[in-house]
């Protein structure tokens, strides 16, 4: 009986293993494959915005995709193929937008834009560090003061007067 479900036990343990292995199989494509793969993802769909051919269920996604390969058959070349989507559509056809003229500053804006802005949080932060020092150190200045004397500069600082007459003021009362 042992021997018997051991058996069973070592066949299900077979199983499991060999349809590990027939589902983690390479699936192996073609490099002319791959390249139409490629082709497919790096071409917009003209009706469908933000989405490529390679995506698109649209009856014109599917026949740029028949192009697409019809021209790779043929022994087009991807530059080939691109600039021939490109003098059908224009340059929207394309995923990436060109390196070059107004396309250019789709690829530079970004980094600049990222460059301004870790120079605005640098200096923020440093003026922000700048202020709470310049407080503490105004603070610390009237801290001697006797809750008189405090009223006193309460009263002057809502009158708008400035930080020089204030502390004039404070001196005058310290040597009265």
């Amino acid at each position: 009986m042992f021997i018997r479900h051991s058996f069973i036990f070592t066949g299900l343990i077979g199983l499991i293993f060999l349809s590990l292995l027939i589902a983690c199989s390479d699936q192996t494509q073609t490099q002319t494959d791959l390249r139409i793969n490629s082709l497919n993802k790096s071409l917009m769909c003209p009706v469908c915005p933000g989405e490529s051919i390679d995506q698109s269920q649209n009856d014109l996604a599917a026949q740029m995709r028949n192009v697409v390969s019809k021209k790779v058959y043929e022994g087009k070349t991807d530059q080939e193929i691109k600039e021939y989507f490109v003098s059908k559509y224009g340059p929207v056809v394309l995923m990436e937008p060109p390196r070059k003229g107004i396309g250019l500053l789709a690829w530079i804006f970004p980094v600049i834009l990222s460059i301004l802005t870790a120079f605005l949080i640098f200096f923020t932060l440093l003026f922000l560090k700048r202020n709470s020092s310049k407080s503490k150190n105004v603070n610390n200045d009237y801290s001697s003061l006797t809750e008189k004397e405090y009223d006193i500069l309460n009263i002057l600082r809502k009158e708008n007067i400035s930080k020089e007459d204030i502390s004039e003021i404070l001196k005058n009362s310290e040597d009265n």
